[in-house]
């Protein structure tokens, strides 16, 4: 076994695996990857430890602006995911941050909504313990669920109900519900506050969903984005989550990467069944580089500082400080976007930003 440490792991979440495999952050390689590292425990991905909140910007609503954490507070727990197996599930384990937003990364089929699901109390695991705020899951699920936000992929609503009666329903519903704020928000996302809610165009629909949610005062949110949104719906939702958020920890549910690295401090992705990496965005694209081989076909000598993490034809993955000068065999290196590293660790891309073509019809 190699002696080269894995990459940092995050130092707060849950309990480690017993063993090596389960540690293991990057899947087999598909067909067209032509080398990589032998070594499972050398691919491991994790962050730096957990940094300090990053300032937020400024509150739409009055009411939003009095939970916002402070720029010098560390960010404390509050939802944890430890060896969770549901569906396609495997031994997942995740922590979400007070105050952050955490990017759920992975394709479609991974187990992203059953997660989510499964922090509301709506689905049983197999296996795991999950908690929100102190609370565990399925015990609590009653009191979790008064301090959980959700919005599904594709929100419904009585028939008759327009969003102005929709937050007279939620104000006899939810205890910790503030109604001026939620008006204010919906005159702020573009809302027609007398329009039946299910006459409207999904990404509306999702952005009344999502100030619903963070109007009855959270602990945390979950936003499940469907398949079917476009960029540009996409784009609004996560304006208005930037736009909404609190100190709630924010889960954010995706199979793109596009847009989600301006709005997510943290990042989580799942493949395979299992969370490869949770932790601090910046320091997974720190770890990583991309270098261009000389040879595809033949596999360079590295130095003990550069691990290799996975190889795509004649790009060859990496983890650790450039050398200077480059070793034999490779030309040049290069920093990594979101996109680029998830499909480093995992060996497969998520799919890219559609046309701006399709995006028309949410202008």
């Amino acid at each position: 076994m190699s002696t080269d440490p894995p990459l940092r792991q995050d130092s707060a979440p849950s309990p480690p695996p017993e063993d090596d495999e389960a540690r293991d952050l990057t899947p087999d390689e598909p067909e067209d990857a032509t080398s990589g590292p032998e070594d499972d425990e050398a691919r491991d991905l994790a962050p730096d430890q957990v940094e300090d909140a990053p300032s937020e910007p400024e509150a739409a609503t009055e009411g939003a602006s009095e939970a916002r954490p402070s720029e010098a507070a560390t960010p404390e727990p509050v939802a944890t995911v430890s060896g969770l197996s549901l569906g396609p599930l495997q031994d997942a384990s995740l922590t979400l941050l007070d105050g952050e937003v955490t990017a759920l990364l992975g394709p479609a089929g991974a187990g992203k909504s059953l997660l989510l699901r499964a922090l509301l109390g709506l689905e049983r695991p197999q296996a795991g313990t999950l908690s929100v705020a102190d609370l565990a899951l399925p015990r609590d699920a009653r009191k979790i669920r008064g301090l959980v936000g959700y919005v599904p992929p594709d929100p419904t609503f009585y028939p008759s109900q327009d969003a102005a009666s929709l937050g007279r329903f939620l104000a006899g519903l939810h205890p910790r519900w503030v109604t001026p704020p939620y008006l204010l928000l919906l005159d702020a996302l573009g809302i027609d506050r007398d329009r039946r809610l299910n006459d409207l165009p999904l990404d509306q629909r999702l952005r009344v969903s999502l100030a619903a949610a963070f109007c009855m005062r959270p602990r945390l949110v979950l936003v499940d984005v469907p398949a079917a949104l476009g960029d540009w719906g996409r784009e609004l939702l996560f304006a208005a989550i930037a736009q909404a958020r609190t100190k709630a920890a924010v889960l954010v549910a995706d199979s793109r990467v596009h847009g989600l690295d301006a709005l997510a401090s943290r990042v989580a992705i799942l493949a395979r069944g299992r969370v490869r990496y949770t932790g601090p965005a910046s320091s997974l694209l720190e770890q990583l580089r991309a270098y261009r081989l000389a040879d595809a076909g033949v596999a360079p000598t590295l130095p003990p500082e550069l691990v290799a993490v996975h190889q795509r034809g004649a790009t060859l993955y990496a983890r650790g400080t450039p050398p200077d000068p480059l070793p034999a065999g490779l030309l040049q290196a290069r920093e990594l976007d979101l996109g680029e590293a998830y499909a480093a660790v995992v060996g497969e891309a998520l799919p890219a930003p559609r046309s701006r073509a399709a995006r028309v019809r949410f202008e």
